[in-house]
């Protein structure tokens, strides 16, 4: 199933590719996009003249958006985030499995209400702070939903932290021998996942660290993109 899922994402783009050019991957392909968004972050940057320069991450974040879909980007992203945290809860397992339907439909919908919630909410917040100008309101979510970006990179390393330590050992140790040919390329073949190698409290410290960083970041962010030349 999942080389049937890759074949058909990679035809589609190529598709769209052909068809839009490089401007498909820069707007249409939802990793190019995300990889994007994050990079924003970066504290280097380059001037008009291409000159590498040191920045505010936060100013680098503010120049991303507004564009089409920017919302539903960002709607999407937390939204299955916390819905990938919401799943693992022993209340929604109970609440899954009192319903008298499959746990893959089940999932879709929760994972499609979870979405549409963040979006809700987060267009009702920005139109209500819209309130305060005296300008047009439809455009604040585009104009304001850089300032999330640190939340989400903040919610993505805090609920991701672990995985990567330890699923990031196994795909070491698979590289190693990827044919299952005997072969040691990487010098981890047959080795065993250390789950010693960070403590919980660790992890627990990450997540948190992670989480208010995020949120301390966004409050900060700028409302408005610096000047070319500064970025």
């Amino acid at each position: 199933m999942l080389l049937v899922y890759l074949a058909a994402y990679a035809t589609v783009h190529l598709t769209a590719a052909l068809i839009f050019g490089h401007r498909w991957f820069a707007t249409g392909d939802g990793f190019e996009v995300y990889s994007t968004m994050v990079g924003t972050l970066s504290p280097f940057g380059r001037r008009d003249d291409g000159r590498l320069v040191v920045r505010n991450p936060l100013s680098g974040a503010a120049t991303f958006g507004p564009a089409p879909g920017i919302v539903a980007l960002i709607a999407v992203l937390l939204g299955s985030t916390f819905f990938d945290s919401v799943s693992g809860s022993p209340t929604w397992t109970q609440l899954a499995q009192g319903l008298d339907i499959s746990e893959s439909l089940t999932s879709t919908v929760g994972l499609l209400v979870v979405i549409a919630v963040v979006a809700v909410s987060f267009v009702g917040a920005t139109l209500l702070a819209g309130q305060i100008g005296q300008q047009d309101r439809r455009p604040v979510p585009g104009l304001l939903a850089h300032s999330v970006i640190p939340i989400i990179v903040g919610y993505v390393v805090a609920h991701y932290f672990s995985l990567l330590l330890f699923e990031g050992q196994r795909a070491v140790i698979l590289l190693s021998d990827p044919l299952g040919t005997g072969a040691n390329l990487l010098g981890a073949a047959g080795a065993a996942v250390d789950y010693g190698l960070v403590t919980v409290t660790t992890i627990a410290l990450v997540q948190v660290v992670a989480v208010v960083a995020g949120h301390v970041l966004a409050s900060s962010a700028p409302t408005t993109a610096p000047s070319r030349s500064s970025r």
